[in-house]
This record gives C-alpha cells, structure tokens and sequence, in this order.
C-alpha cells in the first residue's frame, strides 16, 4: 500500500510538473510573441523615420539649390541694374528711356509675374 501511495504520488509530482512546464512554455510562447510583434512594429517606425529622414534631407538639399538660385538672380539683377544707371549715365536717350512709364498692361503682367514669385 505505502508502495502505491509513492507511485502515485510521483504521477501526481509529475503530473504537476508536466502542467507547470506547459504552462511556462505558453507564458514563453506568448512572450515571443509579443516580443515579435514589438519588433515588427519597431521596424515599421524604423522605416517610416528612414523615410522622413530622406526627404528632410531632399527639402534641404532643393532649399540649398533655390537660396544659390535666388542669389543668382538677385546677382544677376544687381548687374543690370548697375549696367542701366550707367548706360543712362552715358546716353541722354537712355536716360530718357529709363525714366520713361511702362504702359499699364506692362506693368500689370511684371507686377503679376513678381508676386507669383
């Protein structure tokens, strides 16, 4: 009889150990789970910031090239510019010229062409 209590209180310590090796194979299993879809989603924001990093250095990079090609035409205008006040200098019929009213429709269509800038 003592010798059948023992058996049968090994089967129920391994019963026991078996349901709690089960149990921390599904807590494990879950765990990893978790753990992947973390990382899938730490790996979406990673691209989704490699993107963003991409295009805030595409803005740059085409900011940088309007600045130098403001600054070209703000050079090229500057030049004309000095080349007209000193043609009238030179020409009284430039100086004329230069003085003269543009008609309005000129005008408007510069003004307009100005602001779209």
């Amino acid at each position: 009889m003592i010798r059948n209590a023992a058996i049968a209180s090994l089967f129920l310590i391994a019963a026991v150990a078996i349901l709690g090796a089960q149990r921390a194979n599904e807590k494990r299993s879950a765990s990893e789970q978790q753990l992947k879809a973390a990382q899938e989603a730490l790996d979406t924001e990673s691209a989704s910031v490699r993107a963003m990093q991409k295009a805030a250095e595409a803005s740059e990079a085409e900011r940088i090239r309007l600045i130098e090609r403001i600054d070209a035409i703000n050079a090229t205008t500057t030049a004309r510019a000095v080349k007209l006040e000193r043609a009238q200098r030179e020409s009284k019929q430039t100086a004329d010229w230069g003085r003269t009213r543009l008609p309005d429709d000129v005008a408007g269509v510069l003004n307009y062409s100005a602001e779209a800038n």
